[in-house]
This record gives C-alpha cells, sequence and structure tokens, in this order.
C-alpha cells in the first residue's frame, strides 16, 4: 500500500451519499470515452463487401460495395453513463448500368447510444444496442449527372442500410468484442482473471444493489486490516511544553504507535451492508527529556511526583 495514501488529510465535513449514488458515480468514473471506444475497437478497421445484387426490372443494373468501418466517435451525453457513438463506414460503390459503369459517392454511418450498466455479480457492462435498419444513416450521390441512374439510388439507399446493420451486427457479436466490454471489478482488484468474459447474457441490477454489494466485499476483515497495520512503528511527538510548580520542567515526549488489533464486533442488525470492527491501537513507551531548564532536575529529582515515563493509556479506538 502507499504511504501516500496514510498521510493525514483534512478534516472536512462529509457528504453522505446512498448506495444508488455510489454505484452511479463508480460507474461514471470508471467508463469514460476511451473504454467505449475500446469497446468497439474490435471492428474498426475491419473490411466489409455488400453485393453483387441486381436492382430494377428483371435486374437491369448491377450494384457492387465495399470498404471498412471506420474509428468510432463517442461523446458523453447528459445523462453520466450514456454515450452517443458514431461510426462510420467508407463505402467505394459502383453501379453497372447497360453496359456502363457508373461511380457513386455514398456517406454512411452508424448512430448508437451505448449504455454503462451493473450486472450480477460485480459487473460493469457497456450494454451495445442491435444496429436497426434506421440506426443507419446513407447519403448518395452520381459521381456524373445520369437521370437514367437517378431512380436507383433509392433502393440502393435501403440496400445499404439493412446490409450495413446486419453485417455490423455479426461484427458486434464477435466473442472478441464481446468480451471487450465487461468489466468484472472483483477481478480486476484481485488481478485475475474474470470468468465472466464470454458472458453473452446478464441479470442486470441497479446502482444501489451494486453499492450494497460492493462493500461488503472490498472491505473486509483482511483489506482493513493490512490498511492499519502501516500504522504500527510511526512517530508520535508531543512537545515541547512546560508544565510542573510555576511551569519549572520543560517535557518533550516522544514513542511509537504499537501493532493495531482488529477486533470483530457483533454481527451487524439486518439490512446493514457492512460488518462493524473495532480498531485499538496500542501506544508505545514513552519518552521523556530532561526536565526544567531552570532547575536543572532529572525525572528522579524534585519533580518526579509527574509520571513522565511510562503512563498507562487505554487504546485508541477508531
Amino acid at each position: 500500500m502507499s504511504e501516500r495514501l496514510m498521510e493525514p488529510v483534512e478534516a472536512v465535513e462529509m457528504e453522505w451519499i446512498d448506495y444508488a449514488e455510489f454505484g452511479e458515480r463508480f460507474v461514471t468514473h470508471a467508463v469514460t470515452e476511451s473504454r467505449i471506444e475500446a469497446a468497439v475497437a474490435g471492428i474498426t478497421g475491419r473490411g466489409l463487401s455488400i453485393g453483387p445484387f441486381n436492382l430494377g426490372p428483371a435486374g437491369l443494373a448491377g450494384f457492387l460495395a465495399e470498404g471498412r468501418i471506420g474509428q468510432p466517435q463517442v461523446v458523453r451525453r447528459g445523462s453520466r453513463v450514456s454515450f452517443d457513438v458514431r461510426i462510420p463506414v467508407s463505402l467505394a460503390a459502383k453501379i453497372l448500368l447497360g453496359g456502363r459503369r457508373l461511380g457513386l459517392e455514398t456517406v454512411v454511418s452508424i448512430d448508437l447510444t451505448f449504455h454503462a450498466r451493473t450486472a450480477d455479480p460485480l459487473l460493469i457492462v457497456i450494454d451495445i444496442p442491435e444496429v436497426r435498419r434506421s440506426d443507419v444513416r446513407v447519403l448518395l450521390r452520381l459521381a456524373a449527372a445520369d437521370s437514367v441512374a437517378e431512380w436507383m439510388l433509392d433502393p440502393i439507399s435501403g440496400l445499404l442500410q439493412t446490409e450495413v446493420a446486419n453485417r455490423v451486427n455479426a461484427m458486434l457479436r464477435d466473442p472478441g468484442v464481446m468480451r471487450s466490454r465487461i468489466y468484472d471489478i472483483e477481478a480486476i482488484v484481485d488481478g485475475r482473471r474474470s470468468p465472466y468474459r464470454g458472458r453473452t447474457e446478464f441479470e442486470w441490477i441497479d446502482y444501489a444493489e451494486f453499492g450494497r454489494r460492493f462493500f461488503p466485499w472490498m472491505v473486509t476483515r483482511e483489506r482493513l486490516a493490512g490498511f492499519v497495520a502501516h500504522l504500527a512503528g510511526r512517530p508520535i511527538e508531543i512537545g515541547p511544553f512546560r508544565t510542573g510548580p510555576r511551569a519549572a520542567a520543560e517535557v518533550t515526549v516522544r514513542g511509537e504507535v504499537g501493532q493495531p488489533l482488529l477486533t470483530d464486533l457483533p454481527a451487524a442488525p439486518a439490512g446493514t451492508a457492512i460488518s462493524p470492527w473495532c480498531v485499538s491501537v496500542s501506544r508505545s513507551r514513552y519518552l521523556s527529556t530532561s526536565p526544567s531548564t531552570s532547575s536543572r532536575t532529572t525525572a528522579t529529582g524534585p519533580t518526579s511526583r509527574f509520571p513522565w515515563s511510562s503512563p498507562p493509556t487505554p487504546p485508541t479506538r477508531y
């Protein structure tokens, strides 16, 4: 554990939040735009081919398109756990009409909304919706004006919407892509491989339930014992201060924190998420300086009625 974590912090008045608010803040902090991009990075750069298809009466025209999936653009929405994602698709399309090859300029993109959700047992899942035909935006323009071919633009647009949606949905169902959208909090903290990376169906839980599950798992007796153990051996110094008759003695007290003891308290009431513990910290034997610069007496001299050497002190409870 970092020593920095053990440094004292300025005392401030706490603003308590409920489990639901904690869960949403946790997910908001954990799921960033870069992690949303990573969730669909597995489809970026993948190629797709559409066609050839015959269009029009008696298959008068032929259509073929080839291209790749571009880099997603991610914007966090007003909701802290929702993201607007635009996936561009670059396509080079060709039309064969009456033996002539016609160039077709295309602008294709997919607009989706991703949600960061919590699932059993302690998972954060980037919920990616199925791409619908209406999610695919298509703009077409013939490279050269041709009134004969313009009638094909509407059917080609509908064809592209359907085919792009089907192909991207198949890519998003790829096991590698599915794994990249699941974050197992227990496995991440413990530094082990998650058994849930291949899961495709989830039992969703709300943020309040996520918070209630998180604290008993995270704040365990072992973790708390490891934390307070770092208190042992830390120096304590008090003074110098003057005391005794006519403030004749100048005292400096030095010591160190003993080994903390962690004690289990009675079981928490029903409905309480966290089991209580008591941490007892004993202080080591105090050391005294020479008292009184005026009389130059020692702790065994006239002022020895003050028990400087080893005062009995009860444990400090936190």
